[in-house]
């Protein structure tokens, strides 16, 4: 038994030692894909609405359709409960080359600080803006 044992281990040491020996080396760079959202200050805020904004930057994107959105909430959280727990603006179909993406959300309370980040997901692959705040205008008395 010890013998067989001593041989099997003999035989995986060597074939491990044979075939990092006889690979080949790569030159050329790895194809990958890259995506980056970066969450920029809402606009156009008004006591019920605002615009939200993010950039986008992608490298290596071939063909496909990218769906984006935002997350936003009142309570300040992080990602992964803002995505599950907050409210979802319309989802956008993107072109692989946009930029910008852009969301106008209605029906909000006035002088409310609201949290969101944006979403983008290719293939079943979601990346997420930072998270960043604004609050509504109050209602103007006359």
């Amino acid at each position: 038994m010890r013998k067989t044992f001593f041989i099997s281990l003999l035989s995986m040491v060597a074939f491990a030692l044979l075939g990092f020996t006889s690979c080949e080396k790569f030159d050329d760079p790895i194809d990958y894909f890259y995506i980056n959202c970066q969450t920029d200050e809402a606009e156009g805020i008004t006591p019920t609405s605002a615009v939200l904004k993010a950039k986008v930057t992608m490298k290596n994107i071939v063909g496909g359709r990218m769906y984006s959105c935002f997350y936003y909430s009142t309570e300040k959280t992080d990602l992964r409960t803002l995505r599950v727990s907050g409210k979802k603006s319309a989802v956008d179909t993107l072109r692989v080359t946009d930029t910008t993406l852009l969301a106008v959300i209605t029906d909000l309370k006035p002088s409310t600080t609201y949290y969101f980040a944006p979403s983008l997901q290719l293939q079943g692959i979601e990346v997420m803006g930072d998270i960043r705040s604004f609050t509504t205008a109050q209602f103007c008395q006359a």
